[in-house]
């Protein structure tokens, strides 16, 4: 958990806004292990990770990115938070605000599964 930066949560909270409307099954990442045994097959091997990282990290700029390229569908669906502003500075803003409160981002987790065959 990082410490709350408003600009970091309503950039993110939009876009995770947005991928719950979105995608039908948005939380099937945290039910791999039934999906898995459902299909007939053994418990999964599952890798949990996040990407994280200070004012410099590249991982900034691929949110910031991300973020533009959703925000037509962000905005379509109403998702949108006025308080992210103008994404063509969104970058820098995200570079400052980390900057000033002496934090690190992280991303939400993304998760990878596979199993085995005997």
């Amino acid at each position: 958990m990082t410490p709350p930066v408003d600009l970091w949560q309503n950039m993110t909270g939009s876009m995770i806004d947005f991928f719950r409307a979105a995608f039908p099954q948005y939380a099937a990442a945290g039910r791999l292990i039934s999906c898995f045994e459902d299909a007939g097959l053994q418990a999964p091997n599952l890798l949990w990770e996040s990407l994280a990282g200070g004012p410099q990290a590249p991982y900034l700029r691929y949110v910031a990115v991300a973020y533009e390229v959703f925000l037509p569908h962000i905005k379509r669906l109403g998702l949108l938070r006025e308080e992210v502003g103008d994404p063509a500075t969104l970058y820098e803003r995200l570079v400052a605000a980390a900057t000033a409160a002496r934090v690190q981002f992280a991303s939400v987790p993304e998760v990878g599964a596979w199993a085995t065959f005997p």
